[in-house]
């Protein structure tokens, strides 16, 4: 079984993953690291977005120095998270010190910048398109940094990846297909 609800909290998915209640499913760069770092067998077998994350900030920010000392909303360890902290670090900004992350949801995000309640956030697609549509703007899509532009990646279980290895590269194909198609 591969998941992908879009109505299912990323944590479910997560967890049923790490359970073994699904084989496989896509994640956020980081959580499969973390993952595997714990023991769960799961491997990234594909990427899934590329660039879909970015700093929208207020209207007064037009640099990162802009940011030194301002609140940005963030979803603690979320892949949005840790590419925020080394675009800071990559601007020479101490994400711990120079900065105040604030956790926030990626639903409030827009809005509480707009509404000028924090500097910046870092968030992600969907989002980012709606807050530009209602006039925001972002700095940076947090690229460019050692980190990359990997958003998210097809992750299955090891265990799975060996049982029916061409079912799993029937979905990288089609997921490229896809991609192509869009």
């Amino acid at each position: 079984v591969v998941a992908y609800e879009p109505y299912v909290a990323l944590a479910e998915r997560l967890n049923a993953l790490a359970a073994g209640y699904i084989d496989g499913s896509p994640r956020g760069s980081t959580q499969p690291i973390i993952l595997r770092s714990k023991g769960v067998p799961i491997k990234i077998v594909c990427d899934v977005a590329h660039k879909g994350k970015g700093l929208m900030v207020a209207s007064s920010v037009h640099t990162f120095a802009d940011l030194r000392g301002k609140d940005i909303g963030t979803v603690r360890g979320a892949t949005t998270d840790i590419w925020l902290r080394q675009k800071l670090m990559y601007e020479g900004l101490d994400p711990d010190r120079d900065v105040n992350l604030v956790n926030m949801d990626y639903l409030q995000m827009g809005t509480a910048v707009l509404a000028n309640r924090v500097a910046g956030a870092s968030g992600a697609e969907p989002q980012i398109a709606a807050f530009e549509t209602k006039g925001g703007r972002v700095l940076s899509y947090l690229t460019e940094t050692k980190l990359g532009d990997i958003d998210a990646g097809m992750c299955f279980l090891d265990g799975f990846i060996k049982k029916d290895r061409g079912l799993v590269k029937a979905v990288v194909a089609g997921m490229a297909k896809a991609s192509q198609d869009i």
